[in-house]
């Protein structure tokens, strides 16, 4: 699975802007949440990239702790692929203490969005149960 990890907020919650395109101290929706990834905001930097195996001792647990810039202000991005070895329902856990998107291209709803918790300060788990034929997904 690949990781990039991203300087936020000028590293201090201050809020960016762009021709207009702006996000503030936490991605309260899902165009600021596209905001808070896009390295031409003069807050977003690229910190670091790589590879990492999802159960490894990395894990997905934000990132591999080494390659983030601080413990706060920070963005990490996991791209992967999942395919299922048969036809069944499956559940998806994810957990911040910020915002989070969970995307499964063409299978979840508008954007590809399948889990969302937007706004700042409390720890949230999600589980989506999502039933997926052998062939939906490469």
């Amino acid at each position: 699975m690949k990781y990039k990890t991203y300087k936020t907020h000028s590293g201090n919650n201050t809020s960016s802007s762009r021709n207009g395109v702006y996000y503030s101290g936490q991605g309260n929706n899902h165009a600021e949440m596209d905001t808070i990834f896009d390295v031409k905001q003069p807050g977003t930097t690229l910190h670091s990239s790589g590879k990492i195996i999802p159960f490894g001792s990395d894990g997905l647990n934000g990132g591999k702790s080494s390659d983030r810039w601080g413990d706060n202000y920070y963005a990490v991005s996991f791209t992967g692929y999942f395919k299922p070895s048969e036809s069944g329902t499956y559940k998806f856990r994810t957990g911040a203490d910020d915002s989070h998107e969970f995307m499964i291209m063409e299978v979840g709803d508008s954007d590809d969005i399948v889990n969302k918790k937007y706004g700042c300060c409390s720890y949230a788990v999600s589980y989506t149960h999502l039933t997926l034929p052998t062939s939906d997904l490469v």
